[in-house]
C-alpha cells in the first residue's frame, strides 16, 4: 500500500483491521487510525513500513485500552513526516515489532509527538544501529531482543543512548541484548542488571554501566568487555555459558561463574592489552557455587625455596596474577586449574624452561607449589604459555613460575662473536659454573640449519669460577653466518648454545678488479681477476636475457689470477662475464662472441 498525495485515509470506526500483506510507504497524505471515542484500529503490516511524508495518527479520544495499534512484521523507517495523536492523554499509536528474526529501525529527519509507544515481541531482533527512538514508552517483551549501535548505550531516561522516549523505558530481565557499535560502547544504565542473552560484537569494545547478570548466555563475537568495578556474572551453571572467547574477545574486569559440582570453565579474562585465560576443572566439589576470577596486571613478586620434581622454581612470569574468590569456601572435592599468561617481558626463557602454577592467600604470604604439579615446557618464549594442578582444595592468587631452563651443563655467562678487520671471525665466552665438562666444538652455519665443526677448545672439567674462552673463524663465510657450541661432557652427552649470528659484508671483488680479453672474442676468452683474499666462486656467463649459458667454480689465489672461458657452443652475439658470492653484488663484463 502506498500513499504519495494530500488526501486522508481513515480506517473505520469501531475496531476495524486493515490487513497489508507486503509494505506500507507513505510519502504524503493522512492515514488515521480510528476517529471515534474509546474505539481501536488496527493495521498489520506483513512487510516493511516506510514513513517519508504527510501523518500517521489516532484522531479520536480513546480509554486506557484503545489506540492505533500497528503490527509490523517487517522493517521500520521513519524518515520524514509525523507520527502523532490527537486525542486526549489516553491516546496511543503502538507500534509492535512481532517477526521471528530481525527488524531494523530506521529515523532520521522526522517528527514524532505524543503517546508513540514501541513494544519488541519475543523472537523479533530490532537492530536499532545508531537511530533514536523517539514517543512515548518503550517496551522489550520477555524473549525480545534489541541491537543497539550508540556509543551511549541504553540510558534509564534523557536524551542519550539509542532509546529517548519521554516515558517509560521497560527491558524485560528475560530479553536479550546486543551491542554492536563502531566505536567504544557503554551499556548504559537502562540495561536491566540482570538479562537472558548478552551478546558483544564490537572491536572498540564495550565497558559495563552496572553490575550484570546473565542467566543465559556470553556471546563474544568481536571485542572486549570492561567491567571496571562491577561484575559480569554469569548464573547459569552450564559450562558452555560463554562463547567466542578469544585472544582479542575476552572480559578486562571482573569475571564471575556460577558452577556445579563437576564440570571445565573457562574464564576469558585480562587486561586492556593482554588475554589472560583461566580454566577450573571441578571434581565433585562442594562448598562453592559461584567463583569470581580476575587479573592483577601487576609484579607477582620472587618465589623462595620452592623445588617441584628437582628443579629450582626461583623465577615468576611478571606480567601479573590471578586472583580468584569463591562465594563461599570448598567443604569437599578437588579442582585442577590451568593458566594461560601472556604479556610477560621475562627474558632467558626456552624450550627446556618449566613453568608451574604457584598458589599464595596474598600479597604478604610467600608462593607455594601446592596440588599435583603438572609440568609443562617446550613452549617458545614470547608465546602465551600454559601451566596447571591438579587436586587444589581453595582459592586466592595464582600465578605463573618456572625453573631448570639452561641447556648446557655448564652456567654461560657470555657468548660474543664479531669480525675483526674484515679479515676473522673471534669468538668469545665465559663460564661462571662447569659440570663434567670435556670440550668445546665450535660449529658453524651458512643457513642456521646444517652445522658443520670447525674447532674445538677443551673444557674445564668441573668448575665453580669464571672461565674465559676464544676461537678464531680465520676463513669466514661470505654473507650471514650461524655459530653455535656444543659442550660435550666426558661421559658423552652434549648440548648446544643458543645460536649467534653474523654478517660478513666485506666487498671482495669490484669491476675493476675484472678484466675479460681477446673482446670480440671466438673460441674463448681470459679472464683476469685481482682478489683480495683466496676462495671459492662461481663463475658464469649468461646472455642478454639472463639466462646461464655456461657456469663453472673456480678457485682464487690472493692476488692476480687468470683462466679461461670456452666459448666454442655459443651462438655469435652479446654475452656478459658474472663473478659474485652469496650475498655480494655481482660484477659483469660485457663481451661480443664472434
Amino acid at each position: 500500500m502506498t500513499s504519495t498525495g494530500s488526501g486522508d485515509v481513515k480506517l473505520s470506526s469501531g475496531g476495524s483491521t486493515l490487513t497489508i500483506g507486503g509494505n506500507y510507504s507513505q510519502s504524503g497524505g493522512t492515514l488515521s487510525g480510528s476517529s471515534s471515542n474509546n474505539s481501536s484500529a488496527y493495521l498489520n503490516i506483513t512487510g516493511n513500513f516506510n514513513l517519508s511524508g504527510g501523518i500517521l495518527e489516532q484522531l479520536g479520544n480513546a480509554g486506557s485500552n484503545a489506540g492505533f495499534f500497528v503490527n509490523l512484521s517487517g522493517n521500520f523507517s521513519h524518515t520524514g513526516g509525523t507520527l502523532t495523536d490527537l486525542g486526549n492523554p489516553n491516546t496511543k499509536v503502538d507500534f509492535t515489532f512481532n517477526n521471528s528474526g530481525a527488524q531494523t529501525f530506521t529515523a532520521s529527519g522526522n517528527t514524532v509527538t505524543g503517546n508513540i509507544n514501541y513494544t519488541v515481541n519475543s523472537g523479533s531482533i530490532l537492530d536499532l544501529g545508531t537511530n533514536i527512538v523517539k514517543g512515548n514508552n518503550f517496551t522489550v517483551n520477555s524473549g525480545g531482543q534489541v541491537i543497539f549501535g550508540s556509543t551511549a548505550g541504553i540510558s534509564s531516561s534523557g536524551t542519550t543512548g539509542n532509546i529517548q522516549v519521554s516515558g517509560t523505558r521497560t527491558l524485560s530481565t528475560t530479553g536479550n541484548y546486543t551491542f554492536n557499535g563502531s566505536s567504544a560502547q557503554v551499556t548504559g544504565a537502562g540495561l536491566p542488571a540482570t538479562i537472558n542473552n548478552l551478546t558483544i560484537n564490537n572491536a572498540a569494545g564495550v565497558t559495563l554501566s552496572q553490575t550484570v547478570a546473565i542467566t543465559g548466555t556470553l556471546t563474544l563475537t568481536s571485542g572486549k568487555i570492561t567491567t571496571g568495578n562491577y561484575e559480569l556474572n554469569i548464573t547459569n551453571t552450564s559450562a558452555s555459558a560463554i562463547s567466542g572467547y578469544s585472544s582479542s574477545n575476552y572480559i578486562n574486569g571482573n569475571l564471575r561463574r556460577s558452577v556445579n559440582t563437576s564440570g571445565s570453565y573457562y574464564f576469558p579474562v585480562g587486561t586492556t592489552t593482554n588475554y589472560q585465560q583461566m580454566n577450573v576443572n571441578f571434581t565433585s566439589q562442594t562448598g562453592v557455587t559461584s567463583l569470581l576470577v580476575y587479573f592483577n596486571a601487576a609484579s607477582p613478586g620472587t618465589p623462595t625455596g620452592i623445588t617441584v620434581s628437582g628443579v629450582a622454581v626461583n623465577n615468576m612470569l611478571n606480567y601479573g596474577y590471578w586472583t580468584m574468590t569463591p562465594n563461599s569456601a570448598m567443604s569437599g572435592g578437588t579442582y585442577t586449574a590451568t593458566g594461560l599468561l601472556t604479556g610477560y617481558t621475562n627474558t632467558g626463557l626456552n624450550t627446556n624452561t618449566k613453568y608451574y602454577l604457584l598458589k599464595r592467600v596474598n600479597s604478604s604470604n610467600p608462593w607455594q607449589a601446592l596440588g599435583t604439579q603438572i609440568t609443562v615446557n617446550g613452549q617458545s618464549s614470547g608465546s602465551p604459555i600454559q601451566f596447571a594442578a591438579s587436586g587444589l582444595t581453595g582459592f586466592s592468587d595464582f600465578g605463573g613460575g618456572y625453573g631448570g631452563g639452561s641447556t648446557l651443563p655448564i652456567t654461560l655467562s657470555l657468548l660474543n662473536v664479531s669480525l675483526v678487520d674484515n679479515e676473522y671471525v673471534n669468538l668469545e665466552w665465559i663460564t661462571s659454573a662447569e659440570l663434567n665438562n670435556e670440550y668445546f666444538a665450535i660449529e658453524r652455519s651458512a643457513d642456521g640449519k646444517d652445522f658443520e665443526t670447525i674447532g674445538r677448545v677443551e673444557g674445564h672439567g668441573t668448575s665453580l669460577v669464571k672461565n674465559e674462552y676464544s676461537f678464531r673463524d680465520e676463513n669466514p663465510l661470505e654473507g650471514t653466518s650461524y655459530y653455535r657450541l656444543k659442550q660435550v661432557d666426558f661421559d658423552g652427552p652434549f648440548s648446544y648454545s643458543p645460536i649467534q649470528s653474523l654478517n660478513n659484508a666485506q666487498v671482495v671483488l669490484t669491476a675493476d678488479d675484472v678484466n675479460v680479453f681477446p673482446n670480440p672474442a671466438t673460441t674463448e676468452i681470459n679472464v683476469a681477476v685481482q682478489m683480495k683474499k683466496e676462495g671459492d666462486q662461481e663463475i658464469q656467463i649468461i646472455d642478454l636475457s639472463g639466462r646461464v649459458v655456461y657456469s663453472q667454480s673456480q678457485s682464487f689465489y690472493e692476488g692476480q689470477n687468470q683462466f679461461k672461458l670456452p666459448l666454442e657452443n655459443l651462438p655469435t652475439g652479446f654475452y656478459f662475464v658474472k663473478f659474485g658470492a652469496e650475498g655480494q653484488t655481482p660484477v659483469l663484463k660485457k663481451f661480443l662472441k664472434n
